[in-house]
């Protein structure tokens, strides 16, 4: 076989063998590798047995593959590294092959598919022969006409599929993939139902949008990637379409829209192809007035966002002007990073450099108005975009105006003044003394606390276990958490599984840095694995898009029925084989190790409920 050949298929084989019995069992396997061929992949698996962490194998890797001056060679290199870090990681082999084949062009993956995508994986008794690959045939660039009508298929899926998993779940999506047209969406959308991470899909998606020499083409697989990742969080359909409308210009946005037809996102926005800001036929100066004129007044005007609907310009808006069409997503509280990355990939078609500048100083003020920044830190960050010359233009044009003084003020006002942070800081500590008395009082009301923590553990759970949560919980947020291990965890568990969540999340903060071992063995038995079954299935499948396959097999050995039923039903059909396939390699396992893949499971639906990502219900 030629050495890509070799190459894809002895990491795979590497990769299944860590998975089944650990990387020590790769020490004779990683001697034989072929120093000249493979000398990427033995070097980085040599550190993987040495337990080097991944961002230094990755560093040390990517320095040795720079300094190969043959493109094909580097490549080559880049693969090999890959299978590294991802059997370092210890991913599904099915999910390791597809990220590596992410990096090789349709004629290359085709003699490996039969051989290492098929449902067994088996490697056994492969021909050894070498084998000729026939170069693909040069691809002819994507005409305009075929790009256009390809994004709008595109979008027209996106935005339904969207659209269905919000209501019925990512599973519902299974039955409808085969029917599509696009191998590329019909993948991503495979992974996302299969559970696979989303920075995995992330990488595979980018990889292979990299293979593409055609600009087209390479467009079209970024706007399939933006609208795989984005079904995959759940969020309005509305803003997904928004978000790959921007990898648009305003006139092959309004020929998407009709080679899309009907659909409902088109009814309710209506765009122009004109560009609001060279229709103005203004100096620069005087459009960047404007600009700085009409961020301030927003930011002044509207400290609640949402209440500056009515103020934006409807007709700058459909044109997709940068600040009024920002403004309507920051005022529908959209998320920062999405509306950052929308009006970039809109900036990036503007050729007048002038025009350029005007459009960056508009999205720097949607940025800082959706972060509430300072005023001044506004008109500073503002002015960064304009010369000291143009400057004293943009002043000469405010003279004559009621904003003339403000102007001025806002230029000569330090972005952060330290008397000013002392005088907020002085009168917060004034209104929490009045609040809650003088620094004697509370020391008086602590004393009782004080006399608790001379208690036994024991006795205090028995005086507390009747009370309300709440209160139960306050008490233990006097109390050191060294005195826990005399016995409470369980009670203090069971108190705070029914607290409010808000306190449950101030006594973790103090207990990281107190004890954090403490903290992860409380947090373990305030949701236990067989909670899963109390999971709403959209949960289910944020926790299982955090666990990696393996713990999960691990953690259903001698499981209860009702819990693997819950698992298997919220997986594709798929991703349950993979994962049968996972438990039937491990065989049997030691009590121990299945107990610490459910304490990682445990851990995880407890830090995505703090990030309030899930809803953990509270049972008795």
């Amino acid at each position: 076989m030629n050495q890509l050949s070799k190459i894809m298929m002895t990491a795979v084989e590497l990769s299944q063998k860590s998975r089944r019995e650990g990387f020590l069992a790769l020490n004779e396997e990683i001697e034989e590798l072929d120093s000249e061929s493979m000398g990427i992949l033995k070097f980085g698996l040599r550190l993987v047995l040495d337990g080097a962490e991944s961002g230094f194998i990755y560093y040390v890797l990517t320095n040795m593959i720079d300094l190969e001056k043959d493109s094909e060679a580097k490549r080559l290199g880049i693969i090999q590294r890959e299978a590294v870090i991802y059997i370092q990681a210890g991913y599904n082999t099915r999910v390791f092959t597809l990220i590596l084949f992410s990096h090789l062009h349709k004629h290359e993956r085709r003699p490996l598919e039969y051989r290492l995508l098929d449902d067994d994986l088996d490697l056994d008794g492969l021909d050894d022969t070498e084998e000729e690959q026939e170069p693909e045939e040069p691809v002819e660039a994507m005409e305009q006409s075929e790009f256009l009508k390809q994004t709008a298929y595109i979008i027209r899926i996106a935005y339904k599929f969207s659209c269905k998993a919000r209501r019925e779940g990512l599973l519902s999506l299974e039955d409808e993939l085969e029917d599509l047209d696009d191998e590329y969406i019909k993948e991503g959308l495979r992974l996302v139902v299969d559970g696979t991470a989303c920075e995995i899909i992330d990488t595979i998606l980018t990889n292979k949008a990299g293979l593409e020499q055609d600009e087209n083409r390479r467009r079209l697989i970024n706007i399939i990637k933006e609208a795989v990742l984005y079904i995959q969080r759940g969020d309005n359909p509305d803003f997904l379409a928004h978000k790959l409308l921007s990898f648009l210009d305003n006139s092959e946005l309004k020929a998407v829209e009709e080679h899309i037809g009907e659909m409902e996102f088109f009814t309710e926005n209506k765009f122009e192809e004109a560009n609001p800001l060279e229709a103005e036929g203004k100096k620069f100066t005087a459009l960047a007035s404007n600009i700085l004129h009409r961020a301030y007044k927003f930011m002044e005007k509207y400290k609640d966002l949402s209440a500056s609907k009515e103020y934006i310009d409807r007709q700058k808006m459909a044109a997709r002007d940068i600040f009024e069409y920002g403004m309507q997503f920051a005022a529908n509280e959209e998320y920062p990073e999405d509306i950052e990355l929308i009006l970039s990939n809109l900036i990036t078609f503007e050729k007048n450099e002038e025009i350029k500048r005007l459009k960056l100083m508009q999205k720097e003020a949607v940025l800082s108005i959706c972060k509430k920044e300072n005023p001044a830190v506004l008109v500073h960050a503002l002015l960064s975009f304009v010369t000291d010359k143009e400057l004293e233009e943009i002043q000469k044009l405010f003279e004559s105006t009621k904003f003339a003084d403000k102007f001025k003020d806002l230029l000569t006002s330090p972005i952060c003044d330290k008397e000013e942070a002392e005088k907020t800081q002085n009168k917060y500590k004034e209104e929490l003394e009045k609040s809650i008395g003088s620094r004697e009082v509370i020391d008086f009301f602590n004393r009782p606390y004080e006399l608790v923590k001379e208690d036994d553990m024991e006795r205090l759970a028995e005086f507390i276990k009747e009370e309300h949560p709440n209160t139960s919980a306050f008490i233990l947020a006097w109390l050191s958490s060294g005195r826990f291990t005399a016995g409470g965890i369980e009670t203090i568990a069971a108190i705070l599984k029914f607290a409010d969540r808000s306190i449950a999340r101030e006594l973790f903060k103090k207990w990281k840095y107190d004890d954090p071992e403490l903290m992860r063995e409380i947090k373990s038995r305030m949701f236990s694995f067989e909670d899963i079954i109390l999971l709403d299935d959209k949960d289910v499948l944020k926790v299982f898009r955090e666990v990696d396959s393996f713990d999960l097999a691990k953690a259903l050995n001698n499981a209860d029925e009702s819990v693997k039923e819950k698992v298997f039903n919220n997986m594709s059909t798929r991703a349950g084989a993979m994962l049968k396939e996972d438990m039937e390699y491990m065989g049997p396992v030691r009590h121990d190790d299945i107990m610490e893949a459910r304490r990682k499971i445990s851990s995880v639906a407890m830090y995505l409920e703090e990030k309030g990502e899930i809803e953990v219900p509270r049972s008795n």
